[in-house]
């Protein structure tokens, strides 16, 4: 398909016809908005996995406190598991990435367990 311009008294094709710069500008928005929403639903598809990862790591981290009592100082484990009391306040912000901050805290509390062994 061939358009006429007046101006210069010729055809030409759509694809070489200037766009108009409200043209461009919704182009860009759109690219802008489609990235945002791309993020957003990574995000979100990311985080809803990992959050369950770390509930279950503390669950485990205090089903192995509890079960080896004899093996780590009272010390040590109340540190511990205030770590994973700290863990399970951080899942419940609204940050868009918990696992990273929830799985500090039960390496933390981890160590602290490795530091009090008896």
């Amino acid at each position: 398909m061939l358009l006429y311009c007046p101006c210069t008294n010729s055809t030409v094709k759509p694809s070489s016809v200037a766009r108009s710069p409200q043209t461009a500008f919704d182009n860009q928005e759109y690219s802008i908005n489609k990235t945002v929403i791309t993020i957003a639903a990574l995000a979100t598809l990311l985080s809803a996995p990992s959050f369950a990862g770390c509930k279950d790591d503390i669950k485990a981290t205090r089903q192995m406190i509890d079960k080896d009592k004899d093996k780590y100082t009272l010390e040590a484990r109340n540190k511990a598991k205030a770590d994973l009391l700290v863990a399970e306040t951080k899942l419940l912000d609204l940050n868009p990435l918990p696992d990273l901050d929830c799985q500090k805290m039960v390496r933390e509390a981890k160590a602290e367990l490795r530091k009090g062994k008896k």
